[in-house]
């Protein structure tokens, strides 16, 4: 995921850059910033969880515990730094999309991105409790049943997949709207 998340900085870089010629307002500009340095932010984190694991492959064990030692906090800061981030940049993306479209005499493609926006901020809110009953749970030492207790992250991270593949399927079906308006202007002369 953390080469992910650098890749997609760089990618949401390039596509909240200024658009020449256009006059921006306050709010747009606001918008448009705080998505791109958000993304530099995440980017920023992953990174330094990347340097941790390089630093630190000597210690390679099964359990994550031993790999980053007594830097725990530190790299769980990291990870949440770098997943908040991201979500905020990619909720920031998805709003000056969302105007995009509706400039684009999109109507549909923009009703679809506000869609999505909103289905991304239940993905983003989704994880976070997930990340805050994983966080809760250790901190009052609360555990699974036996049988389940060897399976809690597979759980965990099942879940968090499923969360993943609906965004990214919901993704997707945007792509389409948006490809079908870009596609409609080009015929039209746009």
């Amino acid at each position: 995921l953390l080469p992910g998340v650098v890749v997609a900085a760089a990618a949401l870089w390039l596509v909240t850059a200024k658009e020449p010629g256009r006059r921006e307002t306050w709010l747009a500009r606001g918008t448009r910033l705080s998505a791109r340095w958000a993304s530099v932010l995440a980017a920023a984190a992953a990174v330094a969880v990347g340097v941790m694991f390089i630093v630190r492959r000597e210690r390679l064990r099964p359990s994550i515990t031993y790999l980053v030692g007594e830097d725990w906090g530190v790299f769980d800061l990291l990870i949440c730094t770098a997943g908040a981030a991201a979500a905020v940049a990619l909720l920031e993306a998805w709003r000056l999309l969302f105007v995009i479209a509706a400039r684009a005499d999109g109507p549909a493609a923009a009703r679809r991105c506000r869609q999505v926006w909103k289905r991304y901020l239940v993905a983003v809110g989704a994880v976070v409790s997930v990340a805050l009953l994983t966080n809760a749970a250790q901190w009052f030492d609360v555990r699974l049943p036996s049988p389940l207790f060897e399976w809690t992250t597979v759980i965990t991270m099942s879940v968090l997949a499923a969360i993943l593949l609906w965004v990214w399927w919901v993704t997707v079906g945007l792509t389409r709207s948006l490809v079908r308006v870009i596609d409609q202007g080009g015929a039209a002369g746009v």
